[in-house]
């Protein structure tokens, strides 16, 4: 704006006559005569640019500030005048007021207009009727928690809308805030606040220079050298709750190296100690916010304004800021501050709904006991249920995890026995008429049909009072004859049918089939052929060729099958307690082939079906099988120039080229060693 020259008229008559102006001597000279003079001055409400002026408030040393009527809002304003040439104080007094230009939120202070009027400079902004917070302090001492948290969640929102500006305001304290007659709260005085990215701020702060007022200011405050964040707005607004709770500041407002020392460990009284029956939300809240570690700090105001804006839903707005007036008249009785009856009330049904939920679980525990442990049967029906207590044991040779129960068609269950006697034992309450007990395990099932009496009636006899004693006796399992079906497959193939197959009982004409005579088993110390064994268990006296819960052994020896030669294969089956027939398939490896290269050039490509890996016996573990792996990888033995590459291939179709050379193809066989020679001639390899 451009410089003006003040204009202070007195207030106009009836008539509308305009006094003239008052010499600038005059004016300094009624100034010194006596404050009243300068009172009375005012009262004849003179003008400051379009303001006119209705008192004033202030005095200093820097200027006055104001009381007035906007021109056009018609409401009274505040108009703070700086008479300071000096022009880092007015640059930071102009930098306020574009600053506070900028915020449009309610809980900051409201800036209208910025000009100048002759040698000083003038601020217009909103007028707050009300005390500011360490009034309010200072006349309550120690606010309830409620009113603490809704002026700091107040404070929070207008500090947040700063922040968005990427505004820091670095002097935080309870002088800062004012509280309206309408228990609103409004922030000020963003003299030394600091704008993000913005250099001029850098400008008009010296360097080590330390700015703020040191109660409140965050550790990162003190020093230089760091960056003032946000965190330190957060930090000082920590501190304006905790002597909202307790009244007192937790530091001496001075720079000694006692205060920085405690202030930099976090050295205070605990709020808590202070305040009796402090609710939990306070000190989350001061944990998180006064805080002397930055990095356990909130990062910005959004947690903490959605934590109180929860808290606060069981309050009504209204009779919170009511409250707060009744504060600001200095109200000491808290029971009749609004919110402070209809917290009475929200306690009196919290404590209702308290005792509604435990007699709620109570009575379902109870429900709970009383279905658990089927009093509903012995109560309520017992004219149309029966109790049987059902036992049975487990063998000796039965394994117990394999044992299961059905009553009637209800789902299977399985058995638990104790440890010791290994006897199952338990209650069922079932209605009255004929049930079906099954027990099974494996194959064997052991069924039992009883008729069940109501309890009524079943109390009526002795030896049924406590319900019908049902004791299923499970006879031990004797050794029985198993049916095996032999199946025999080629490991090295993905063949649909095995190579050949075992199925002893297998009769034409009552007369045993002729088996393949390559497997036999182990019988009183020697391998006899399968089929000579089973022949022989069937002949008279007859027996059968294999049992029940019995371990056999067995090997396939000198197999061949379409001129594949396979290798010895030992195994062992053993048979469960209740095996019938049983299916085993077992595979078989072939006869390798055994190629021996010896050559006197290193480094040989080998490609064997035209593929530079594949299928080479190797020992594997404690087996010995097909691996697929690089021909590469076979190591060579050296002797002397000569070099010799020993491959055991599976036997069949193959055909072979090292290097560059030529092709050759043939048909390898189990336990056929060939010897091929290579080596190279003009670039090519000979072979």
């Amino acid at each position: 704006m451009s410089d003006k020259t003040v204009k202070i008229e007195p207030q106009k008559s009836t008539s509308q006559k305009t006094v003239k102006k008052t010499p600038a001597t005059k004016t300094t000279k009624a100034s010194q005569t006596s404050k009243t003079t300068v009172t009375k001055r005012v009262t004849k409400t003179p003008m400051i640019k379009d303001y006119k002026i209705t008192g004033i408030i202030g005095e200093g040393g820097m200027g006055k500030v104001y009381k007035g009527i906007h021109p056009t809002l018609k409401q009274e304003i505040i108009l703070k005048e700086l008479k300071i040439r000096d022009k880092e104080t007015r640059e930071r007094f102009l930098r306020e007021a574009k600053v506070m230009l900028s915020f449009r939120h309610e809980n900051i202070v409201q800036v209208y207009d910025h000009f100048k009027g002759g040698t000083s400079t003038y601020i217009a902004m909103e007028y707050v009727k009300g005390m500011s917070l360490s009034q309010l302090i200072k006349i309550n001492r120690q606010l309830p928690p409620a009113m603490a948290l809704f002026i700091f969640y107040q404070a929070a929102l207008g500090l947040h809308h700063a922040h968005i500006k990427k505004v820091v305001h670095r002097d935080i304290k309870p002088q800062n805030i004012l509280i309206s007659e309408n228990g609103d709260v409004k922030i000020i005085d963003f003299g030394i606040a600091a704008q993000k990215g913005n250099d001029s701020e850098k400008s008009l702060t010296s360097t080590g220079s330390v700015i703020g007022t040191p109660a409140y200011m965050s550790p990162e405050q003190f020093s230089a050298t760091k960056e003032i964040t946000y965190q330190s707005d957060i930090y000082s607004l920590g501190v304006v709750l905790y002597e909202m709770l307790t009244g007192i500041v937790p530091f001496r407002n001075e720079f000694s190296s006692e205060v920085l020392a405690a202030i930099a460990h976090g050295k205070y009284v605990p709020a808590g100690k202070l305040v009796k029956n402090l609710p939990d939300i306070c000190k989350k809240i001061l944990a998180k916010t006064f805080n002397p570690d930055i990095r356990k700090r909130y990062k910005n105001f959004i947690p903490v304004i959605n934590l109180l804006k929860k808290y606060f839903r069981k309050y009504n707005v209204y009779e919170l800021k009511a409250s707060v007036k009744c504060l600001l008249k200095q109200e000491k009785d808290l029971s009749k501050l609004p919110y402070y009856s209809k917290n009475l009330e929200l306690t009196r049904k919290s404590k209702l709904n308290f005792k509604r939920t435990v007699f709620f679980i109570i009575f379902l525990f109870c429900v709970a006991v009383f279905f658990k442990t089927n009093r509903h049967y012995e109560w309520v029906l017992r004219n149309q249920y029966g109790k049987i207590n059902l036992s049975f044991n487990c063998p000796k040779r039965m394994d117990p995890e394999t044992i299961y129960y059905r009553i009637d068609n209800q789902p299977s269950k399985k058995a638990v026995f104790n440890n010791g006697e290994m006897i199952f034992k338990k209650s069922f309450y079932l209605k009255e008429g004929t049930h079906r007990i099954k027990i099974s395990s494996g194959s064997y099932d052991t069924i039992k049909t009883i008729d069940l009496l109501p309890i009524s009636m079943q109390k009526c006899d002795k030896t049924s009072y406590n319900g019908k004693n049902v004791s299923v006796n499970i006879p031990g399992l004797d050794n029985k004859d198993v049916m095996v079906y032999f199946r025999f497959w080629d490991d090295f193939t993905d063949s649909e049918y095995p190579i050949f197959q075992f199925e002893n009982y297998r009769t034409i004409n009552n007369k045993l089939l002729q088996e393949e005579n390559s497997l036999y088993i182990w019988d009183k110390n020697a391998n006899v052929p399968l089929k000579d064994y089973i022949q022989e268990k069937l002949s008279p006296p007859a027996s059968y060729p294999f049992y029940s819960d019995r371990e056999y052994a067995f090997i396939v020896k000198d197999f061949e099958r379409n001129g594949i030669q396979y290798l010895d294969k030992r195994f062992k089956l053993k048979f469960g307690v209740d095996d019938r027939t049983v299916i085993t398939h077992i595979p078989l490896t072939r006869r390798p082939a055994v190629v021996k290269v010896i050559s006197n050039v290193n480094n040989i490509q080998m490609k064997i079906n035209g593929k530079s890996s594949g299928h080479i016996f190797s020992k594997y573990k404690d087996t010995q099988k097909y691996l697929v792996m690089p021909y590469s990888s076979v190591k060579p033995t050296v002797k002397g120039e000569k070099q010799t590459f020993i491959f055991y291939l599976p036997p069949g179709k193959c055909s072979m080229q090292f290097g560059n050379g030529r092709v050759i193809e043939g048909i390898l066989k189990s336990e056929q060693d060939i010897t091929i020679k290579v080596h190279k001639e003009k670039g090519k390899f000979v072979y």
